[in-house]
């Protein structure tokens, strides 16, 4: 931990580890560059998309209790159409679990921050395209998780923060969660921290990210040590009614398959590592980055938040005690750099959804790659993909190179469409 603060990449951060019925929480750095304070026990972290195996749970305790179905289609339970696309109308409630909708994902509409911000969500619903046929392709899906949280309202019959309050934070015993303003304001808030024009980590100023997508990721602030607790709970060494054994079984079983070769289920990332299925979500926001991961076959579970970019700080502390407690950490066993199915020209173009336009050049027998996002005013990044068998290429993203991107279902003329770090893109120019 101190080596992960002194590396400039974080300013704090919180890490927690439960083995068995034993939970150990440390905390290093400062929560805010520029104050000096000092990162507590009590010091909370936008914890990003771990809150959607949070929504999840509450959609399959919904499910476990007979308030809906999750083969049915989604609409039923929004009151309103799903995307403008006909076959839309077939997306499951299980497909928006496992980010199998085909949806594009990434629209962060702010209807405003009162209570009624989830069904005005979910009425401009039928704006969203169809970027695959449902159930066909993994597509990660933001607004599919903003869906949930409105259906999250209508099956149980309250406001989703109220749910999420009484169903989980109250049952897995937490301490510091937070989701609505209100309670958020007297916690101890660390700042978001990324690297300047220089590289130097700095302080970001705060952004009011929209209420509607807080089922997505965007309001939960929470730490480490309630992360594990909720891992307790999804590893059966805590019993509670709203936890039953089968339901937290049935949250762990694939659903559809990554190019990488991992698995998605109904709100948590699959990753095997030798004869262990290890269990978890990462998250990020702007300045924020949290990471939870646990091997339900071992009881033994790691959590960190932090904020600045923890990643590293996170597979150089929770490996180890993977290896440790089950002799694998879920690291994935990557093929090498070879030559593509295709001639290399194929794959250049410009790539685009509702997020993100990817634009794609031949350097050499690589790929030069920049990526221009649509929202929050982030600036661009660049960064080569090089082939490593078939429509398969690894990203290197400062200096990870396990980012596995697939170029897929190519038209007549040879010309395919993308898929990079969990989303699909359309091809709109060569």
């Amino acid at each position: 931990m101190d080596a992960a603060v002194s590396s400039g990449k974080l300013a704090g951060l919180s890490v927690s580890v439960l083995h068995g019925p034993r939970q150990m929480d440390f905390v290093r750095g400062v929560a805010d560059l520029q104050s000096g304070l000092p990162v507590g026990p009590d010091t909370v972290f936008q914890i990003g998309s771990v809150t959607k195996a949070m929504t999840a749970t509450l959609i399959m305790q919904a499910a476990h209790l007979g308030l809906l179905d999750l083969d049915g289609p989604a609409a039923r339970y929004l009151g309103v159409p799903l995307g403008h696309d006909p076959r839309a109308a077939g997306i499951t409630v299980g497909q928006l679990l496992s980010h199998s909708s085909g949806l594009d994902g990434d629209m962060f509409e702010d209807v405003g921050a009162d209570d009624a911000c989830l069904e005005k969500f979910a009425r401009l619903a039928e704006r969203l395209d169809l970027m695959s046929p449902p159930g066909q392709h993994y597509n990660y899906c933001n607004a599919g998780y903003a869906l949930l949280g409105r259906i999250v309202e209508t099956v149980f019959g309250d406001l989703y923060d109220n749910v999420l309050k009484t169903r989980l934070f109250e049952p897995m015993q937490a301490v510091v969660s937070a989701s609505l303003a209100e309670d958020i304001i007297t916690r101890t808030l660390a700042s978001g921290h990324e690297p300047d024009a220089d590289g130097k980590l700095a302080v970001m100023p705060p952004v009011a990210f929209p209420r509607a997508l807080g089922p997505a990721g965007l309001t939960v602030w929470s730490n480490a040590a309630d992360l594990v607790r909720f891992a307790a709970l999804h590893m059966k060494l805590k019993a509670h009614d709203f936890f039953p054994a089968e339901m937290v079984d049935a949250m762990q079983k694939p659903q559809i398959t990554l190019p990488d070769g991992t698995h998605w289920a109904h709100g948590w990332k699959l990753i095997p590592g030798g004869d262990v299925m290890f269990v978890g979500h990462d998250g990020g926001t702007i300045g924020h980055t949290a990471f939870l991961w646990f091997a339900p076959s071992h009881g033994i579970a790691v959590a960190l938040c932090a904020n600045g970019d923890g990643k590293a700080a996170f597979q150089e502390i929770a490996w180890p005690i993977f290896e440790e407690v089950c002799g694998a950490a879920p690291i994935l066993s990557l093929p090498p750099f070879t030559m593509p199915a295709r001639p290399i020209e194929a794959y250049a173009g410009a790539y685009t959804n509702a997020g993100v336009t990817m634009t794609v050049a031949v350097n050499g027998t690589a790929l030069a790659t920049s990526a221009h996002a649509h929202h929050f005013d982030q600036p661009d990044s660049h960064f080569p993909m090089r082939a490593i068998g078939g429509d398969l290429f690894r990203a290197t993203i400062g200096d990870d190179d396990s980012v596995v991107t697939a170029f897929f279902d190519a038209d007549a003329a040879g010309r395919p469409d993308l898929f990079y770090a969990g989303r699909l893109y359309r091809r709109v120019k060569d």
